[in-house]
């Protein structure tokens, strides 16, 4: 498990042990998010990850974290990605202690 942002997490590491990152602030540009995402799927990475983001309603960052979706859909269209988008859940103050204390989500 990581939990950094993305500039810290975008150049210079290969996480494919990792199968949760968990971002404690966003970037409103898109190539660096999405470069710090594609560290976690390495050769060698055997396991889904699942990406936390912590983002608080009314916030700045839930206004970044909507301008990222809006230029991932973009970027999916431009490059003819026809991938389905991830699916966002919240996450509970509890289940997220859960997470960080056994390194494993509850079922949700």
């Amino acid at each position: 498990m990581l939990v950094a942002n993305p500039a810290a997490a975008g150049v210079g590491f290969t996480l494919t042990a990792a199968s949760y990152a968990i971002y404690e602030t966003l970037t409103w540009r898109y190539d660096l998010y999405a470069q710090s995402q594609d560290r976690n799927h390495r050769i060698g990475q055997r396991n889904p990850v699942t990406y936390i983001r912590l983002i608080a309603d009314g916030t700045v960052e839930q206004a970044i974290a909507e301008a990222l979706a809006r230029k991932a859909q973009m970027a999916s269209e431009v490059v003819g990605d026809d991938a389905s988008p991830a699916l966002a859940t919240p996450l509970t103050p509890e289940a997220f202690l859960t997470l960080l204390q056994t390194g494993r989500l509850p079922d949700l």
